[in-house]
């Protein structure tokens, strides 16, 4: 990477995080060639996030939508450990890792795989590394899937 393009990366960051606006109704096929639906619409993971090595243990459980995109995922970690989101990350799958596709990093992008395409049931697990000099790695493991539920019930990551 050159100069100007990691001054450019620096300077995006410094910005500060986008707002993130969820959204309504499930996520898998807005994009152009999406994967088929590999659970039903509207179904619910519980899932746990472990900071590793952390003494005590630090985590977090959280009840996302099967369907979200693993950007969005990223997204609600943030905000469940009260992060700015100002550092790299990527998802390591069974699939790949994904991640920011900008990042040069030769990750494949983040909005094209959902957490149930990666984890597709209970006892699935992921890793997401975040912050690349800190090296602060986390499990991701799917506990519970929930039956569909109605859109005002549904949980929206917030």
């Amino acid at each position: 990477m050159d100069g100007d393009r990691l001054a450019h990366l620096v300077d995006e960051k410094q910005a500060g995080p986008e707002v993130v606006t969820p959204l309504r109704g499930g996520v898998a096929g807005l994009r152009a060639g999406a994967a088929p639906r590999s659970v039903p619409p509207e179904t619910v993971y519980r899932i746990k996030v472990s900071l590793l090595g952390a003494t005590p243990p630090i985590w977090r459980r959280l009840e996302v939508a099967a369907d979200i995109f693993l950007g969005g995922l990223h997204e609600v970690i943030q905000r469940a450990f009260d992060w700015d989101g100002g550092h790299l990350h990527v998802f390591r799958t069974p699939r790949g890792d994904f991640g920011v596709p900008y990042s040069d990093m030769g990750f494949a992008d983040q909005d094209t795989a959902t957490l149930a395409d990666v984890a597709p049931g209970v006892g699935g697990k992921i890793g997401y590394h975040y912050d690349f000099g800190d090296c602060w790695d986390h499990e991701i493991v799917v506990e519970e899937v929930m039956a569909p539920c109605t859109a005002a019930l549904r949980p929206s990551g917030r």
